[in-house]
């Protein structure tokens, strides 16, 4: 073997980072992160309550593995997954929950408990 033989060697994926269980507040943004390290890289796909994502100006995927959502509504809440996807050595999967807290909602509660 020579000094400029290359090998090219197979990983399986794994996590550097799943995704986490959140709450968020209405308006506010949130990201997911999904970092998968695998030989040869792997394919991220988003999904929401078994659902594919579709990204817009609303929802983005940034390098596959961040899923950003702008402007949160209480339709956002709900189960995202993150499928990571190799060609050669399988596929890893993780899931976290995305519950939304209406901060107008808790503000007025707490105001009028507090009476």
């Amino acid at each position: 073997m020579t000094d400029d033989t290359l090998c090219d060697v197979t990983v399986g994926p794994k996590f550097r980072q799943r995704p986490r269980n959140a709450i968020a507040k209405t308006n506010s943004d949130h990201e997911f992160v999904c970092d998968v390290y695998a030989n040869p890289p792997p394919t991220i796909y988003w999904l929401k309550n078994g659902v594919n994502v579709t990204t817009t100006d609303y929802i983005r995927a940034i390098n596959s593995r961040t899923l950003r959502i702008l402007g949160l509504l209480p339709s956002d809440a709900g189960m995202y997954q993150c499928i990571a996807v190799t060609t050669e050595s399988g596929c890893l999967q993780a899931a976290a929950q995305l519950a939304i807290e209406d901060s107008g909602m808790c503000s007025f509660f707490r105001e009028n408990m507090s009476q």
